[in-house]
């Protein structure tokens, strides 16, 4: 470069990089003036190289080679400097608010490497011939800048992609603990701030090479699983209900999406339930899930539920065959009574009902199961003990109606089980409801040591159709069953009675 170059850019370059440098001062925020002091320094160094050219007594000092680097001090100090006036200064900070920090960093990069190969123009070297000079060169920069370049390229392409943003949760990889909200997108890696407060530094190459679980997208809202066990002799959705109640009013947790618990698995140590809550706290989330877990502990020891523990036992009971336990003879009176709910059991004398009683079952029906199907064959007969019980049916335009509902002591599915008659409505639980279940075969032994009790039976039946006859269900019942006076008839027909 020759001496009337570089008086040039003495008298033009340095005036230039002191105002730039001033005007930063001014008009960046106070927050971004420390940016400043590496180029302040660069500027200061420029200007110690530039003595020997004013002082005639380091007129020994002037080489080119001092020369070049006093080119490119100046150049670094006019692109670091221009650059922050043109991105961070006041008047146009907003306009690059949204620009991702990465692609700031690649456009200052090749204003530098402009400024760069500049220099080296000005003092007379080609740039192409120190990329295509030597190729073994060449092979070693490209090894060593393979995993830059790769990180580079990540981060670029996560910046277009946008999968997550400055204050995003993600999860890098199938490790519940690789997981951090994120703090900055740099042009080579992204940082994590996890709970611990820990920053965690990972390379954008491994995250364009893995699965990224963004969980503040596409809303900041999120699912958090509790798992807990409950003894197997509470019905699960009397489990549900208590638990529901608990975390109605929790304040970290958000009302939509709705919390919701299923029943997971059966175990040793009892019933698993799974219960998801969502909210938008992750910076919290082990306090929510923790507030949750201590709400199930106070719920069941407030309905006396103790949690279940793995253990082992074996229990020795010496059992008296002489005589009935206490358990099992009030099991059967409480049987009896059930079946003296029903008018036409109550009939049968005291002996038979005992009978009848031993041979019944009771059965436990969740929300919503059916026990019955409008159409279908059966020969059971339902006693309401607790719950509720809805009766419906289709209408001609295939609507479905609630026309009835039975609660304890009511019964349903007696014409089945007399008769052998086709369903004629659907009924199903609308709440947890226990039941007596007497079929076919507990009341033929009954009906086969008594066939008189058929006609007494028929008789209770046809009495309460008669007087029932204005409602719904009895009108129902009589256009599928026939009229009641061949009711005994029928009933003999299905138990295969003698005529007496």
């Amino acid at each position: 470069m020759d001496d009337s170059m570089f008086a040039l850019l003495e008298s033009r370059g340095w005036p230039i990089a002191v105002a730039l440098l001033a005007a930063n001062a001014v008009l960046l925020p106070a927050r971004d003036r420390k940016r400043l002091l590496l180029p302040g320094v660069v500027l200061l160094l420029a200007t110690l190289c530039l003595t020997p050219w004013h002082v005639q007594a380091l007129a020994g000092l002037r080489t080119a080679a001092l020369q070049y680097v006093v080119l490119c001090l100046l150049l670094y100090c006019l692109c670091r400097l221009g650059f922050l006036l043109l991105v961070s200064a006041r008047p146009q900070r907003a306009l690059f608010a949204s620009t991702p920090k990465i692609i700031l960093d690649l456009c200052q990069a090749i204003i530098l490497a402009t400024g760069f190969f500049f220099a080296l123009h000005l003092m007379g070297v080609e740039a192409s011939s120190l990329v295509t000079g030597s190729a073994m060169l060449t092979v070693v920069i490209g090894l060593m800048t393979k995993d830059m370049l790769a990180n580079v390229f990540s981060g670029l392409a996560i910046q277009a992609e946008r999968p997550f943003g400055i204050g995003d949760w993600i999860q890098y990889d199938a490790e519940k603990s690789h997981m951090g909200k994120v703090l900055e997108i740099n042009w080579r890696a992204t940082k994590l701030l996890t709970l611990d407060q820990a920053a965690i530094t990972v390379p954008n190459g491994l995250l364009a090479q893995t699965a990224i679980v963004v969980y503040t997208r596409p809303t900041p809202i999120s699912r958090r699983s509790i798992y807990f066990a409950a003894p197997y002799h509470v019905a699960p959705q009397e489990v549900h209900r208590i638990v529901m109640e608990a975390i109605a009013d929790m304040p970290m947790i958000v009302k939509t999406p709705v919390p919701n618990i299923v029943t997971f698995d059966f175990s040793e140590r009892g019933i698993q339930y799974w219960l998801r809550i969502f909210t938008t706290e992750l910076d919290i989330r082990d306090r929510v899930d923790g507030e949750a877990r201590d709400r199930i502990w106070y719920a069941f020891q407030r309905h006396g539920i103790t949690m279940p523990r793995l253990q082992h036992s074996v229990r020795l009971d010496h059992v008296d065959t002489r005589q009935p336990t206490h358990h099992r003879s009030r099991r059967l009176r409480a049987c009896v009574r059930a079946l003296q709910s029903v008018d036409f059991f109550r009939q049968l004398p005291q002996p038979a009902l005992g009978q009848l009683a031993s041979r019944v079952r009771r059965k436990l029906y969740a929300a919503g199961e059916l026990l019955m199907r409008e159409g279908e064959t059966g020969s059971e007969l339902f006693i309401v003990k607790a719950g509720q019980l809805a009766i419906v049916k289709k209408t001609p335009a295939g609507e479905t109606i609630e026309i009835d509902r039975v609660s304890s002591p009511g019964f349903v599915g007696e014409m089945s089980l007399l008769t052998g008659a086709p369903r004629s409505a659907s009924v199903k639980a609308i709440q947890p409801t226990r039941c007596y279940v007497v079929d076919k075969e507990a009341l033929s032994r009954v009906l086969n040591e008594s066939p008189e009790l058929a006609a007494a039976i028929s008789e209770v039946i046809a009495q309460r159709h008669q007087h029932q006859a204005d409602t719904m269900v009895a009108a129902s019942a009589a256009a599928s069953n026939g009229e009641p006076g061949d009711l005994l008839d029928r009933i003999r027909d299905f138990f295969r009675l003698r005529l007496l």
